[in-house]
């Protein structure tokens, strides 16, 4: 049964600090005619992450915080918020370990507020204490805004209403990516294929990440050795920085590897150029928002097929269509998957389609914040799925069970 449509009047977005690559979902939600107020401090607090310059007239809210120890965060002035009876709707980052969310939130459905988190959700499925104080945290909203469909099926299991539980999905800015896309031409291309590596037909796998050792690309300079060692050319480009640079460095060349560092990279127009000059990208660890970017740009993924050692975004990745998954810690695999979709008998102009239409009908802000609109709007969220979250859904659930228990 259809709840009725919620009136609203103003929602707060609550976060810690508003990621730059959060700009394309929170533009999308500032230009629908509706009333945000953004709540957060205006860096981050770790100072790893660069923080999105809010567009002129964006109505925002300091709240700044910082973490007590380890993942456990205190931030400052969600008392007063919660109180405000101004606010119908309030959004907040879904983290069990933000202890002010958990007074915030309790006190804003006191006043009649609806209450949402905006999370990741499950990754994998939690065991002893950990299980019982997420699921309790969780209960203190009125839907949950998820990632993906793996942390929908894991709260379905912990006995959620599948009515509370959007997948929203998640999303950079496409509009942007888009533009870019359609401007970048073949010619320009086969021009920095041949400016990064010399000869422009020699497949390139790129990487666009935190060099960081959870990413593996110690893995990928092994997959590429034991390739050219069979007498099949490939380059790899590594975009960003990080305490792993010098030792995969100093693995590439011991293994005579032709690798190019670009170093961090913000530009949007060279990042388009770099990665739409590759064949492949090929993140080995676990692989977030480095899929949305690829795929954006028409370029397949391939990272390891454990479900619960991966991000939300993976779920993308449809093997043979936009991209593959190798035996996790396997060099052999991840080299015949890397062979495969660098192969020059595959359509490029094919595989290229498919990456962009999961994009374009999924993993976008026009439709991340269609999402977040109608769970606001009190519509529930147990409506049929269109044909490709149908697919993504069933190929989470069909890996899932072949784990469970």
């Amino acid at each position: 049964m259809k709840r009725s449509p919620v009136v609203q009047r103003k929602t707060a977005i609550v976060f810690p600090f508003f990621e730059h690559y959060r700009a394309g979902v929170l533009k999308a939600l500032l230009t629908t005619g509706r009333e945000f107020i953004l709540v957060a401090g205006q860096s981050d607090p770790l100072h790893s992450i660069k923080a999105w310059e809010f567009p002129a007239g964006t109505q925002f809210r300091k709240a700044t915080g910082r973490y007590l120890g380890g993942r456990v965060f205190w931030q400052q002035r969600l008392l007063r918020l919660a109180c405000n009876r101004a606010i119908s709707s309030i959004i907040y980052r879904g983290d069990a370990a933000f202890i002010m969310t958990w007074l915030s939130a309790s006190i804003a459905r006191l006043f009649g507020k609806r209450v949402f988190f905006w999370t990741h959700g499950y990754t994998r499925r939690d065991t002893g204490i950990k299980r019982y104080v997420r699921k309790a945290f969780y209960h203190l909203s009125h839907g949950l805004l998820l990632h993906g469909h793996a942390a929908k099926i894991i709260a379905l299991e912990e006995g959620f209403a599948p009515d509370r539980l959007y997948v929203i999905y998640n999303s950079l800015d496409y509009e942007e990516q888009k533009k870019l896309r359609v401007t970048i031409l073949p010619a320009r291309i086969r021009e920095l294929r041949t400016l990064l590596f010399g000869n422009p037909d020699t497949p390139i796998v790129i990487c666009t990440t935190r060099l960081t050792r959870v990413r593996r690309l110690d893995l990928l300079v092994e997959a590429v050795a034991l390739l050219r060692k069979s007498g099949y050319a490939i380059n790899i480009l590594l975009v960003g920085d990080g305490p792993e640079r010098v030792p995969v460095e100093s693995l590439a060349a011991q293994k005579n590897i032709p690798l190019r560092f670009y170093g961090e990279c913000y530009d949007e127009k060279i990042l388009a150029e770099l990665v739409m000059a590759a064949d492949v990208t090929v993140a080995p660890g676990k692989v977030g928002l480095t899929a949305m970017h690829s795929l954006a740009f028409g370029v397949p993924v391939i990272t390891h097929d454990t479900w619960d050692d991966q991000m939300p975004e993976w779920e993308a990745i449809l093997p043979g269509k936009t991209g593959d998954v190798f035996r996790r810690d396997d060099i052999v695999s991840l080299s015949e998957t890397i062979r495969r979709w660098t192969d020059s008998s595959q359509s490029r102009d094919l595989v290229r389609g498919q990456c962009i239409n999961i994009i374009e009908k999924l993993f976008n802000p026009v439709h991340q914040a269609h999402c977040i609109l109608r769970a606001l709007d009190g519509y529930p969220a147990n409506e049929s799925l269109n044909a490709e979250e149908q697919l993504i859904f069933d190929h989470q659930r069909a890996l899932m069970s072949s784990t469970k228990g």
